[in-house]
């Protein structure tokens, strides 16, 4: 069965061979599909953004958005961030190698009065002043919350606990355990209550390192290495797989 429609792209009757055709060929479906002309750019960005009376409101994006929720906006053939392209369309060229950030912290919006240019660094110090930094046990990588970090503070600095029974005690690695009492992760938890100790590892000399990785590849553990030459157990074994002094052989 024919079907005569008109073309959405070029408005000419054409032929269809199903009620769900909408253009005339692929060139015409091509073009229904992104835009091209700065004129054409704006007319797109207006129609798939909410616009309010109120200037300095967000412009919410109703149009295609990203699985993280930015927006998507189909430029030239090319799926490009929609608040990039509002910006650069309203205000002018983004800097290369510049970041473009929200002030209003909503990744739906694209008005270009609540864009501006910074760096990864003005990116970060924005989102951490905000609290937009997941941190903690709202961290997806945790495998500790905050009390159980409380315990683990008191347990090393009241109760002298080693780090090796700490980690096997919560069913985490030595590192997990070394930046927790050493305050190198979960500041937020008790700051200032529990400082890091004072350093009081020795200074290890070239001999002692040729000396160490020569028991370790000779089957000596690195924490039997650690209290042999005063050190602790993870500074021992980075010497030992020449992450530390790498520039002895």
């Amino acid at each position: 069965m024919e079907i005569v429609k008109t073309c959405g792209a070029c408005e000419q009757l054409f032929t269809a061979r199903s009620l769900a055709t909408k253009y005339c060929s692929t060139v015409c479906a091509n073009m229904g599909r992104t835009v091209y002309t700065p004129e054409q750019v704006k007319a797109y960005l207006l129609k798939y953004a909410h616009i309010p009376d109120d200037p300095d409101a967000c412009w919410d994006w109703y149009g295609y958005v990203t699985d993280k929720g930015r927006p998507l906006a189909c430029i030239k053939n090319q799926k490009l961030y929609a608040s990039h392209v509002s910006y650069e369309t309203f205000v002018e060229p983004l800097p290369e190698g510049m970041y473009l950030l929200h002030s209003c912290d909503n990744p739906r919006c694209i008005n270009f009065r609540h864009l501006h240019p910074g760096t990864k660094r003005d990116n970060n110090a924005e989102r951490t002043s905000r609290k937009r930094t997941a941190r903690g046990s709202n961290h997806y990588r945790s495998r500790l919350n905050e009390l159980e970090v409380r315990d683990i503070l008191r347990l090393f600095h009241d109760e002298h606990l080693s780090q090796q029974n700490l980690a096997k005690r919560f069913n985490v690695s030595f590192v997990t355990i070394h930046n927790v009492v050493y305050r190198e992760a979960w500041g937020h938890v008790l700051p200032g209550q529990y400082p890091p100790p004072q350093d009081t590892r020795k200074s290890v000399t070239e001999a002692d390192v040729h000396e160490m990785r020569t028991l370790y590849n000779n089957g000596t553990s690195a924490n039997i290495l650690a209290q042999r030459f005063g050190i602790t157990p993870s500074h021992a074994w980075r010497i030992c797989v020449g992450k530390a002094w790498a520039h002895i052989p």
